[in-house]
């Protein structure tokens, strides 16, 4: 069974992932209909970045505040990684928890590897208890996942 925090963890980042769609979705159906007017210029640096192959601009959108869409600064890509930075770990992957699609936490990461060491549970019952695969816990134990968590 997990935790009531994980499980509090879990619903906000939902929440947040539900807000980080909306956002989106109002952005791009603004840009769509005129009222967001996408810059040739990096409201940030001022640069001027090459188009992209389809000839519109490549200054990207960047919410400081998903819960109001229309508000956007509007950054080219340097900016946009410096403000939202983006894991060496894989295609914008986040490692650990930052990883909107994470089930584990650090600090369950830690106590999986603790507990398995302690030779209490094994790979079944931990996964169980902490509601993933046997796959993953396996990976969490063995050090090819999260490798970011001693």
């Amino acid at each position: 069974m997990t935790a009531p925090t994980e499980l509090d963890e879990h619903a906000l980042e939902a929440n947040w992932k539900r807000f980080q769609d909306r956002a989106r979705r109002v952005t791009r159906t603004a840009i769509n209909r005129g009222i967001l007017v996408r810059p040739c210029r990096c409201q940030k640096c001022g640069k001027l970045p090459s188009p992209r192959k389809d000839g519109k601009s490549a200054i990207q959108c960047h919410h400081p505040d998903y819960s109001d869409p229309l508000h956007v600064e509007w950054l080219c890509s340097p900016c946009h990684r410096a403000v939202t930075p983006v894991s060496r770990h894989g295609l914008g992957s986040m490692p650990g928890s930052s990883n909107s699609q994470a089930k584990l936490t650090e600090q369950a990461v830690s106590d999986i590897r603790k507990t398995y060491e302690q030779g209490v549970n094994g790979y079944r019952r931990l996964a169980r208890q902490y509601g993933v695969s046997i796959p993953v816990i396996k990976r969490v134990v063995n050090g090819r996942g999260w490798t970011h968590v001693e």
